[in-house]
C-alpha cells in the first residue's frame, strides 16, 4: 500500500497533530494526566517518530519499542490501562485524518492503514511487556499478535485467531464475541460449519448476568437464549471469559469441548495473558463499525433531503454529497475531493470565489444566488444557502451547502412582471384618459365660482368648494397612478451610479421642499457605485427623502443616507429621519399603492409604492424599521457592479 498520503501528515514536525496527541493523553489521566503539558508533547512526537520510521522502513523499529516498556512509568502501568490509552489516541486519528482528507477512497485506504499500523504497534508494546516479565505462558501470544497485525476483513483475522486459541487451549470449539448494546457479534470461530449465528439478541436479564461475570464461568442452561444454538451439539462442558477495556465489557470467549476440559485455573491464566491484546483489538473494531454506521447515517440523511446538499471544507472541497445533488449536476458517482469552484458556471467564477472568501470568515448568512454548470454543459440557476456546523475546531473545519433549483421561480417572476406589465399599461391608459374631463370640470368649477352671484346661499358656495377640492385632488391621485405606472417604464441600460449623482439629482427636484424647512441632508457612508438605470433610482432616492422632510418636525429637520456594500454583489441604501416614526401595526401597507401611515400629513400613498417598485424591478428590496416619536430608517437592497 503506498504511505505517502499518511506519511504526509505523520510526523513529529506536524505541531497540531501533536498537540491532539498530547491532549488525548491529558484526557486519559493515569500516568500521562500525571505528567506536564511539555512531557505529554514529547512523548506524543516521540511516538510519531516511530511512527514515521515504519512508514519509511517498512516496520517499527523494536529498539524504540522499549521507550514504552522500561521506563519506570510504564514498568507499573498495567497493559488494559495501556491499550485504553492507545484506543483514545487512535480514536483522535481517526478523526484527524476524516477531516483532513476529503476523497472517500484515498480516506478509507489511508485509515485501514493507519489501523493496522497502530495495531501493529500496540501488539508490539504488549508483547514486549510479556517478554520482559518473563511470564510463562503455553498460549502462543506472539502468533496471535501476528495474526492480529495481517489485519484483513474482521470475520477472516478473528477466524484465525479463534483457531490457534482453539489449537493452544486444546478444545473443540473457540468463538470471540463483541458486546454492542444488548446483542451478541460473532466476530469468529474455528467452526466452519453450525458456528454461531452472526448476531444473538440478548434479553435485559441475560446481559445483566453475562456483565457481572468476573472470571471464567460455566454456561449451566444452554438451553436458553442467548446459548440456545448450542444445545444439541454434545459438549461436555462450555465456559465463557470476558474481555474488558479498563472496566467495560467489550465482548467474550466462549470455549467447550466433548471431554471434561483442561482444569480451569490453568484455563483462566491462559486467557488473562491474552485479554490485553484481544480486548484493544475488538474495541477498536466496534469504534471503526461505529464509525461506519454513522457515515452511512449522514449518508441517509443527505439523500432525504429535498434539496441540494453538499458538505465542503475549509479549503472549499467537496466531501459530501447527495442523490440529489448528483442528480441535478447529472453525475452517478461522488465528486468528493474535488474543489466546488470546478461546478461553479464559468460565468459565475469570480463571483463565486469572493463569495466564498467571505463564507470563510464567517461574514455571510442567508441565501445567495449562484449559477452550476451541468455535465451536460447546461447552466444551472441555483439558490445557496451557507452554514458552518459547529465541531471541535476552531474555526469550524465543515461548511453545509444547501442549493434548489430556482429556475421555476425565475420563470414565475417573469410571468408575473409580464402581468404587472400589463396591469400598468392599463393603469397608464385609464389615467391618461380620466386626466381631459377631470381638467374640463375643474375648469367649469373654476368658472362656477366666479360666476356666482352675490346674493347666492353659503350652502351652494360650499358644495362648488367642494367639487374643486375633490377634483384637485382626483388629479393628484391620478398624477400619482401615473408616476407609480411609468416608475419602470424606462428601457435605460443599467449603469454604474454614485450615491452623490443620486442626490445631485434628488435636491434638484426637491429644491423647494428642502429650502422650505431649512433640512440637512448628508452622505454619512458611501462604499461604491449601485448597478441600475439612473433615471429609476434617482425617482426611488427622491421619493424617500421626500418622504422623510414631510414626516420630520421640528427646525432644521435632519436626513441621512449611505450606501453600504453587504454581500458580493449587492449594497443597502438606507435613508434615516428623525422625524414622528411609524406605528408597527402601519409598518406593513405603507408600501401599498394609496396606503398611508397619518392623514395628517401632505402626500398621496404613492411615493413608497413608487420606491418598492423600482427595487423590484432592480432584483432587490425595501425594508423600513421605525420607532414612534424616534424616527425611521428605509433600507434598499439594490445590486452593485
Amino acid at each position: 500500500m503506498d504511505d505517502k498520503p499518511l506519511s504526509a501528515h505523520i510526523s513529529p514536525l506536524n505541531a497540531p497533530l501533536v498537540a491532539r496527541w498530547a491532549d488525548a493523553l491529558k484526557l486519559e489521566g493515569s500516568i500521562y494526566g500525571m505528567m506536564d503539558p511539555s512531557g505529554r508533547r514529547a512523548l506524543a512526537a516521540g511516538t510519531l517518530q516511530i511512527f514515521q520510521h515504519a512508514l519509511t522502513h517498512g516496520q517499527l523499529p523494536a529498539p524504540q519499542i522499549l521507550r514504552f516498556v522500561e521506563p519506570p512509568p510504564y514498568r507499573e502501568q498495567s497493559p488494559v490501562e495501556f491499550a485504553h490509552a492507545a484506543l483514545a489516541v487512535y480514536g483522535m486519528l481517526h478523526g484527524y485524518f476524516h477531516a483532513m482528507e476529503a476523497d472517500e477512497e484515498e480516506r478509507a485506504a489511508l485509515l485501514t492503514r493507519l489501523g493496522l499500523l497502530f495495531a501493529e504497534a500496540v501488539s508490539g508494546v504488549l508483547s514486549a511487556r510479556f517478554n520482559r516479565q518473563r511470564k510463562p505462558s503455553t498460549l502462543a501470544l506472539d502468533e496471535c499478535a501476528r495474526i492480529l497485525q495481517r489485519g484483513g476483513e474482521p470475520h477472516i483475522v478473528f477466524g484465525a485467531l479463534s483457531k490457534r486459541m482453539a489449537t493452544e487451549l486444546d478444545v473443540s470449539f473457540c468463538a470471540i464475541f463483541g458486546l454492542s448494546g444488548f446483542e451478541l457479534e460473532h466476530l469468529g470461530s474455528n467452526l466452519n460449519r453450525e458456528g454461531p449465528p452472526p448476531r444473538l439478541s440478548l434479553p435485559e436479564e441475560a446481559l445483566t448476568a453475562l456483565l457481572e461475570v468476573e472470571g471464567l464461568e460455566t454456561l449451566r442452561q444452554i438451553d436458553e437464549p442467548p446459548f440456545s444454538w448450542l444445545q444439541g451439539q454434545g459438549y461436555h462442558e462450555v465456559k465463557l471469559w470476558p474481555l474488558r477495556v479498563a472496566s467495560e465489557v467489550v465482548g467474550f470467549i466462549l470455549i467447550g469441548d466433548r471431554r471434561p476440559l483442561t482444569p480451569p485455573q490453568s484455563l483462566e491464566a491462559r486467557l488473562r495473558e491474552l485479554t490485553p491484546l484481544l480486548a484493544p483489538h475488538i474495541q477498536l473494531q466496534q469504534t471503526a463499525a461505529a464509525l461506519r454506521r454513522a457515515e452511512a447515517t449522514i449518508d441517509d440523511l443527505f439523500d432525504a433531503s429535498p434539496n441540494m446538499m453538499c458538505a465542503v471544507d475549509r479549503l472549499g472541497r467537496v466531501l459530501r454529497t447527495n442523490h440529489r445533488f448528483r442528480a441535478e449536476i447529472g453525475v452517478k458517482e461522488g465528486v468528493g475531493g474535488m474543489p466546488f469552484s470546478w461546478l461553479v458556471h464559468p460565468a459565475w467564477v469570480q463571483r463565486f470565489q469572493r463569495l466564498w472568501a467571505q463564507i470563510v470568515i464567517g461574514e455571510v448568512e442567508g441565501q445567495f444566488r449562484v449559477d452550476l454548470i451541468t455535465a451536460h454543459s447546461t447552466r444551472l440557476p441555483l439558490s445557496l444557502e451557507a452554514r458552518w456546523l459547529k465541531d471541535e475546531h476552531h474555526p469550524p473545519s465543515t461548511c453545509m451547502l444547501a442549493l434548489w433549483n430556482v429556475s421555476d421561480q425565475l420563470a414565475r417572476e417573469e410571468e408575473d412582471q409580464r402581468r404587472i406589465e400589463d396591469l400598468t399599461a392599463f393603469a397608464h391608459q385609464i389615467a391618461h384618459d380620466l386626466k381631459a374631463p377631470l381638467r374640463t370640470i375643474a375648469s367649469f368649477t373654476d368658472l362656477l365660482l366666479e360666476d356666482l352671484p352675490e346674493g347666492i346661499s353659503e350652502e351652494v358656495r360650499e358644495h362648488a368648494e367642494r367639487i374643486e377640492q375633490a377634483t384637485e385632488k382626483s388629479a393628484e391621485l391620478i398624477g400619482g397612478l401615473l408616476a407609480f405606472a411609468q416608475a419602470t417604464e424606462s428601457h435605460e441600460d443599467h449603469t454604474p451610479v454614485s450615491l452623490r449623482a443620486l442626490l445631485e439629482d434628488a435636491t434638484i427636484q426637491l429644491k423647494a421642499e428642502i429650502q422650505a424647512v431649512d433640512a440637512e441632508i448628508h452622505i454619512s457612508h458611501d462604499d461604491g457605485p449601485l448597478l441600475g438605470q439612473r433615471v429609476a433610482l434617482s425617482a426611488l432616492l427622491t421619493n424617500l427623502i421626500s418622504n422623510a422632510l414631510r414626516y420630520c418636525d421640528g427646525p432644521r429637520p435632519k436626513v441621512e443616507i449611505r450606501v453600504e456594500a453587504t454581500v458580493e454583489g449587492w449594497a443597502l441604501l438606507s435613508v434615516r429621519d428623525w422625524g414622528v416614526g411609524i406605528a408597527v401595526e402601519d409598518q406593513d401597507k405603507i408600501f401599498q399603492l394609496f396606503k398611508r401611515a397619518r392623514v395628517d400629513r401632505p402626500g398621496t400613498g404613492v411615493g413608497l409604492a413608487i420606491v418598492e417598485r423600482i427595487a423590484k424591478a432592480h432584483g432587490g428590496a425595501v425594508s423600513v424599521y421605525s420607532e414612534l416619536g424616534v424616527g425611521s430608517t428605509f433600507e434598499v437592497r439594490l445590486p452593485t457592479p
